[in-house]
């Protein structure tokens, strides 16, 4: 996947040890975006399948309502999962 460079000036990478729970996992994103993140990624390595969604569905609709892009990485799951909105 080909990315315009200016979509990753400044990439965020969440890290759940900051925050509390889903809700601060939200919190740091919304302020990473505030603060001019270009590019989020979502990397979580404790959460089950369902919650990892759960969350994931919440970070995607923050993304999306201010127009940035983003990576989801579920590290305890076999598989990578990308959603680029």
């Amino acid at each position: 996947m080909k990315m315009d460079p200016a979509e990753l000036r400044l990439y965020a990478v969440t890290d759940r040890a900051w925050t509390d729970g889903a809700e601060g996992v939200c919190r740091q994103v919304e302020a990473a975006i505030r603060g001019g993140a270009t590019f989020v990624q979502v990397r979580e390595k404790h959460l089950e399948h369902d919650e990892f969604l759960d969350e994931a569905k919440k970070v995607v609709a923050i993304c999306r309502a201010h127009g940035v892009k983003l990576s989801l990485i579920h590290i305890s799951e076999p598989t990578r999962l990308d959603v680029i909105s």
